[in-house]
């Protein structure tokens, strides 16, 4: 009698609530046709968010401005940026925690900061033979480089970007950070302190609608 009253106490164990959130990838951030799925997240993705992708080029023109909505761990729910002085690029986040709740979410335009921090990294574009130097500015105080086929890229990274990237972009290439002054000289980074994902324009390739 015992153990059909202990067997039935584990039938009844509520299970753990699996979040449901909207899955996008949107050429522009107010595409009003941007197509839309349902899906159900893993464990460890505890919030629904939206994350905007903006690239600049060389003259700051603006050449991207993309949206994408899915699953994302809590804890990379921030902004981040990277900047190889022909070309940066931001990320912007907004999270929620409820079912579905990312379908309306539009991160706003990111906050740029010229402004010089005191950090100094290589900079690379895509040559494999530069080695010129540029002047981090804003929250951008680590040193990336990511090498790719025959071509480099380096320059400068928020920490946020290093450290624990936005989750929804597990898929991006993988790249190396550190933190000190022209410490990405080489083909790496010469006092590596975490492994990033660098995250490319060509994002629609991260999702499966």
């Amino acid at each position: 009698m015992y153990l059909v009253f202990l067997l039935s106490g584990i039938v009844f164990i509520p299970q753990a609530h699996s979040l449901k959130c909207n899955r996008s990838i949107c050429g522009t951030h107010d595409d009003p046709e941007c197509p839309t799925k349902e899906i159900q997240c893993e464990a460890e993705f505890t919030n629904c968010g939206a994350l905007r992708t903006i690239f600049y080029d060389v003259n700051k023109t603006r050449i991207t401005d993309s949206l994408y909505r899915s699953c994302i761990k809590a804890d990379t729910c921030k902004d981040a940026s990277y900047n190889a002085g022909v070309f940066q690029q931001f990320y912007t986040t907004l999270c929620c925690a409820t079912d579905l709740c990312n379908s309306e979410l539009v991160p706003p335009e990111p906050t740029r900061k010229p402004a010089p921090n005191g950090s100094k990294c290589y900079q690379c574009g895509g040559n494999p033979k530069c080695n010129a130097t540029m002047d981090c500015t804003g929250d951008e105080t680590f040193c990336f480089i990511e090498t790719k086929a025959e071509s480099i890229f380096k320059g400068c990274a928020t920490k946020s970007y290093c450290v624990n990237p936005p989750s929804m972009l597990d898929n991006a290439m993988w790249s190396e950070c550190c933190e000190g002054d022209l410490c990405n000289i080489g083909n790496r980074s010469s006092s590596i302190t975490a492994c990033i994902l660098l995250l490319t324009t060509m994002l629609t390739s991260l999702f499966v609608l």
